[in-house]
């Protein structure tokens, strides 16, 4: 009788590891799967805004918010970017057009590679600049102190410089 049910335990042990294992590689499988598809995904964003947005002389995304510290902080980035900046309000995020090219931009190269979302309010505002045939660079206050930001900001904007 003991003999019989440590064999049983034994085998749904065994199973529920064998289930384990199924999902892990079925996970693994679908994100080799999608992988590229969301690499192109980016790419064709980065293309619409090396072909629409720079024709117009922008090359950088601010999200901002309706907070105090938020206009504060813009205060001082907006002297930086002068003409070259694209603006979407974090705060009217419900009025945004899902398909328009700032709020897509702003999802796949800021809050899927960016701060927690419960920290994605407070590090506002985020400035993504974009750089030709080259990976934007994404700036926020997460994690970093004020002039830490502003000194990095300042050296990709120089980088960048406008076309």
């Amino acid at each position: 009788m003991s003999v019989g049910r440590t064999l049983r335990r034994i085998w749904l042990t065994d199973w529920e590891s064998r289930r384990i294992a199924i999902v892990v590689l079925s996970w693994w499988a679908l994100l080799l799967l999608f992988s590229p598809l969301i690499l192109l995904y980016g790419f064709t964003l980065l293309c619409r805004v090396w072909f629409n947005w720079k024709r117009e002389g922008k090359d950088v995304l601010i999200v901002l918010s309706d907070s105090q510290g938020s206009h504060r902080r813009m205060e001082r980035i907006s002297p930086l970017v002068k003409d070259r900046a694209k603006f979407i309000n974090w705060s009217k995020r419900a009025s945004w057009r899902r398909l328009s090219l700032g709020p897509q931009l702003f999802y796949y190269f800021y809050c899927f590679f960016g701060p927690p979302p419960f920290a994605r309010e407070r590090s506002l505002p985020a400035v993504i600049v974009f750089r030709r045939l080259r990976l934007p660079r994404s700036f926020s206050f997460y994690g970093q102190s004020t002039e830490t930001f502003f000194d990095r900001l300042e050296a990709a904007l120089a980088e960048s410089g406008p076309e």
